[in-house]
């Protein structure tokens, strides 16, 4: 797997980096079939789920939706549609904390 390049943007906290590889063993360039991979990993920079499990080592779905949405820097939950990948991160981080 070859790295290509890496796209980075950052709004309001929030980054985005995109990684595309190029799959040479799985490529058929002969054949006019080129496959690639994209990684994308989303940060959110705020301390907000610190700050949960600070005051709460076991929260439920709820009460992380609550903590993101009802607190600055956002109303929102998350601007960019990882509304599942954070609470599932936040109940891992939970899970290994207790552990």
């Amino acid at each position: 797997m070859k790295e290509l390049f890496q796209h980075v943007a950052v709004t309001d906290g929030i980054t985005v980096r995109v990684a595309v590889n190029f799959l040479p063993e799985q490529s058929r360039i002969e054949a006019g079939k080129w496959f690639w991979v994209y990684h994308i990993r989303i940060e959110n920079d705020s301390a907000q789920a610190v700050q949960l499990l600070s005051r709460n080592p076991d929260p439920s779905i709820a009460q992380i939706k609550d903590a993101f949405t009802n607190t600055a820097p956002s109303p929102h939950l998350c601007r960019c549609g990882t509304y599942l990948a954070i609470i599932d991160a936040v109940r891992r981080a939970a899970k290994a904390m207790r552990e």
